[in-house]
């Protein structure tokens, strides 16, 4: 694609912000500075008040199914990590007031929902349960939505670095 029709038709700046997101990956892995990614990530996108660590946990459950129109449908459960298993500052700060977060996807993640340590919910309904059969035995649990479409939501894996993509899920 030419250089005039990609300003044309483009989301501006959108093709240099995922140039320098991959650079920021590209050199806390040569550098082995993994616990640094997420930090470096919000720095690309403009700080705190673009971007933010909502959760540091690890998957606890994936539940995944593929509609007749070859959708992965499903969520994945991902849970606080323990004081023993906080390797980083950054992983103790973020979230560290839910116990766990539901991750709702449809081949891209939907919302963050998070859960309290009292394993309390919130009296927010998330409204897209209506829309996703999988999801009947949680309609009636609401929980605090910490982020939705069209935000940018993904999980990294602090072991490479890398964005897992929800196919990934296990």
């Amino acid at each position: 694609m030419s250089g005039p029709r990609v300003q044309n038709t483009g989301i501006p700046n959108t093709y240099s912000l995922a140039w320098r997101l991959g650079r920021a990956v590209s050199i806390a892995q040569q550098t082995t500075s993994l616990s640094s990614v997420p930090e470096r990530i919000i720095a690309e996108c403009g700080g705190a008040k673009s971007a933010r660590r909502v959760f540091t946990g690890k998957i606890r459950s994936v539940e995944s199914s593929l509609t007749t129109t070859a959708h992965s449908v499903g969520r994945v459960i991902i849970e606080r990590l323990r004081d023993g298993e906080i390797e980083d500052a950054g992983d103790r700060n973020a979230g560290m007031e839910w116990e766990e977060v539901h991750i709702p996807f449809m081949n891209e993640n939907l919302a963050v929902l998070g859960r309290d340590d009292k394993g309390e919910e919130t009296v927010r309904p998330f409204p897209l349960w209506d829309y996703f059969p999988l999801f009947d035995s949680v309609i009636t649990l609401t929980r605090q939505v910490l982020a939705t479409v069209p935000d940018l939501i993904f999980l990294l894996d602090v072991s490479t670095g890398e964005a897992v993509g929800t196919q990934e899920y296990r």
